[in-house]
């Protein structure tokens, strides 16, 4: 049974290095880094000075009830719910391509958003 916990725990670290992937080479960066660059600096650069952080189940519930208050509809709870995560582990800043998407439901409390 153990093995079947860790493998859990290996699905939710693949998601997190998946959508900071995606969103290294979905264009948003210009000039746009190759698919392998971006890999490499995965594996040696971003990996080892990251934290992934687990959001348990309690937060993620009470995160879907602020919703509505917080004016997160339909897809912009995957990027709530990173901004939850770090505020669950307070963090004071937080580190997004996409300020945008965050500024707009950020409240007092929250870490700070801030474009790298």
């Amino acid at each position: 049974m153990p093995r079947l916990g860790h493998l859990r725990a290996v699905r939710r670290l693949d998601k997190r290095l998946v959508e900071t992937f995606n969103t290294l080479t979905s264009g948003k960066i210009k000039p746009r880094p190759s698919a392998a660059d971006v890999a490499k600096a995965l594996r040696g650069s971003i990996r080892p000075r990251a934290t992934l952080l687990h959001l348990p189940e309690d937060p993620l519930l009470q995160a879907f009830d602020e919703s509505e208050s917080r004016g997160v509809r339909g897809g912009a709870i995957f990027d709530y719910l990173h901004l939850v995560a770090a505020r669950h582990h307070q963090a004071e800043r937080f580190y997004t391509l996409n300020t945008r998407h965050f500024e707009s439901f950020w409240r007092e409390g929250d870490p700070v958003i801030v474009h790298p």
